[in-house]
């Protein structure tokens, strides 16, 4: 299947079974790649990878769905200290749909939504009914990472075991540059278990922006052992943000919700 990753209009299915994966692998435009749930499993063999499975920039139409990603064993402290391989990197992609995945021991994030593009946007990405779980040592980044998107859903998954006391936690959404774009993020129906960081959901919005952050749902969750349920941190106090933390359940957590403003 490595053949035929990295071709445009491709559909790929991998049967069940474990591949060692040597390379980082890269996906184009048009893919769809299907496993057997629980079954297909893909172990990454080299932890100086940046990624298991990379998106190219600017691609688009992707679907991913019943994979499982596994990271290097937690015993190996020089790679848990780098932090820097994930297991499904997208960049500056659109209309990815991730599905039934699992993805366990990650070094750094099971999923990376990030930009390098200066004109394409990350939009549309729909990561639903699938599993993240760090292993029980918690030496690792976050579940999922968003640095830049519009219309990013985080829909019915389970994320449990994961990050360490210095990294944020189970989901964050951080922009790293005035430039990048968070809009209409929606975090429902998930539940959480034993996170570690700052808390479950992480809002940081450390910049003034040149398109203002809008619009973070956040509902329907259950948040059970974490530092935080909701975490949201930005540079200036604004009422315009449109955070809503509705309906969901924060169980034997330090906090429910904390906000905090910086200058």
């Amino acid at each position: 299947f490595i053949k035929a990753m990295g071709h445009c209009n491709v559909n790929i299915c991998i049967p069940a079974g474990k591949y060692l994966l040597k390379a980082t692998v890269g996906i184009a435009s048009n893919t769809v790649i299907t496993g057997v749930p629980g079954q297909t499993s893909i172990v990454v063999g080299d932890n100086s990878l940046a990624a298991a499975f990379k998106a190219l920039v600017g691609s688009h139409h992707i679907k991913i769905e019943g994979i499982s990603f596994l990271g290097a064993s937690e015993n190996d402290k020089a790679a848990f200290t780098a932090g820097h391989e994930h297991l499904l990197y997208l960049d500056s992609n659109q209309d990815v749909s991730i599905s039934h995945c699992e993805f366990f021991n990650f070094l750094g994030d099971g999923i990376y939504v990030g930009h390098s593009s200066p004109s394409i946007h990350n939009a549309r990405i729909n990561i639903q009914d699938s599993v993240f779980n760090g292993g029980l040592k918690k030496q690792n980044r976050n579940g999922i990472s968003v640095i830049d998107g519009t219309e990013i859903s985080i829909i019915n998954n389970s994320f449990a075991s994961m990050t360490r006391s210095d990294m944020p936690g189970a989901i964050d959404v951080e922009p790293h540059a005035i430039t990048d774009i968070v809009r209409d993020i929606r975090v429902r129906g998930n539940r959480f278990r034993n996170i570690g960081g700052v808390g479950a959901v992480n809002v940081v919005l450390g910049y003034a922006f040149t398109v203002l952050p809008r619009s973070f749902n956040i509902e329907n969750n259950y948040i059970e052992n974490s530092v935080s349920g909701l975490f949201v941190r930005q540079l200036q106090t604004r009422s315009d943000l449109d955070v809503n933390f509705v309906n969901n359940q924060v169980y034997d957590s330090s906090m429910a919700f904390t906000l905090s403003s910086s200058s």
